[in-house]
């Protein structure tokens, strides 16, 4: 489950792990923040991404008003003097008129920078906005990343969105994160659910108990998705509370797990990192994938296979169906 394909070409040795048995996890880079000498979400940290031979990256992507998008972390586009517009708000020619650095990314310009790149790593277009698209705009934004298609995963907590994605495109790579139906909150960042968390900590929208039936209503809410992104703190909770093997049951229903975020630096960040590659998840999202790699290779074992001295190869195309909860997504 997690050697997603292969073949050439290589990936850096820093963004992916290697378990002792020779397995991969795929260090998802955060924002496209690699070596951190360039803004979140911007071109040049998407070039980069690409140049240095990342194996899977990550950015954040707003509907306009009228066309196309705009990729950032933030949905808000400043204007000195004028006041701030949302995306939802702001018209591509309004962000085109902005002060070039206050200018975000469009998304047509994103797919015009992934498509002179040679080296396919693989991004996930994180939908942020919480609203289903119309099947209009679907329609619109997968005709703009149609000269990328096979280089990217839509991903996004609107199940209808997805839903919509999935089916004007069958073959499009989707992952799912469930944070709307499934989802735990630490103590100091419950009042941010209210009325939704309940007294331990879980946000439980799908109506069951049982890990399995949860898991089973995630899967019928968006069939085609073949990544389930869960937020690190909750993912950690399921397996506690499951007291079972979580990331094989997830496997079973046909995703590939990824968890989110997790950057050196964080509280017990060593312990957390082991634990979740112990337990088989194929991704791990992070700002600071070269420390993550290196710091995991220094405490690992000698294995038989490893990035040491070369790279893994590349995973390719889509993940494979039946083979291998938002904190600042």
């Amino acid at each position: 489950m997690t050697d997603a394909g292969g073949g050439p070409p290589a990936a850096h040795p820093d963004s992916l792990l290697v378990r002792p048995d020779g397995s991969t996890v795929w260090l998802k880079v955060h924002r496209c923040v690699w070596s951190g000498r360039h803004a979140p979400n911007s071109l040049d940290s998407v070039r980069e991404c690409h140049r240095a031979g990342v194996a899977r990256a990550e950015v954040d992507l707003w509907l306009l008003r009228d066309t196309d998008g705009i990729i950032d972390h933030d949905d808000l586009l400043h204007r000195p003097g004028r006041g701030n517009l949302r995306a939802r708000e702001m018209s591509r020619r309004d962000v085109l008129r902005a002060p070039p650095d206050a200018q975000p990314a469009l998304l047509s310009e994103f797919v015009d920078v992934v498509r002179r790149e040679s080296y396919p790593t693989r991004i996930e277009i994180d939908i942020k906005d919480e609203l289903p698209w119309p099947p209009q705009r679907v329609d619109e934004i997968l005709g703009l990343l149609a000269p990328i298609r096979e280089r990217v995963t839509l991903a996004g907590c609107n199940d209808e969105t997805l839903r919509r994605l999935a089916a004007a495109d069958g073959q499009l790579s989707i992952g799912f994160n469930p944070a709307f139906h499934l989802d735990w909150v630490p103590l100091h960042r419950r009042h941010e659910l209210a009325g939704t968390a309940g007294p331990d900590g879980w946000l439980n929208r799908t109506g069951q108990q049982s890990l399995s039936a949860r898991l089973s209503v995630l899967r019928k809410l968006v069939p085609a998705a073949d990544e389930l992104h869960l937020r690190l703190e909750a993912f950690e909770h399921l397996t506690i509370d499951a007291a079972t093997d979580t990331v094989g049951q997830l496997h079973a229903h046909g995703w590939a797990v990824d968890v989110w975020t997790l950057d050196t630096g964080m509280t017990r960040w060593r312990a957390r990192m082991n634990a979740a590659v112990a337990a088989g998840v194929d991704m791990i999202t992070t700002t600071t994938a070269p420390n993550l790699a290196r710091a995991f290779r220094d405490g690992a074992p000698s294995r038989p296979v490893g990035p040491t001295g070369g790279s893994a190869a590349m995973p390719t195309g889509r993940a494979r169906r039946h083979s291998p909860l938002r904190e600042n997504r």
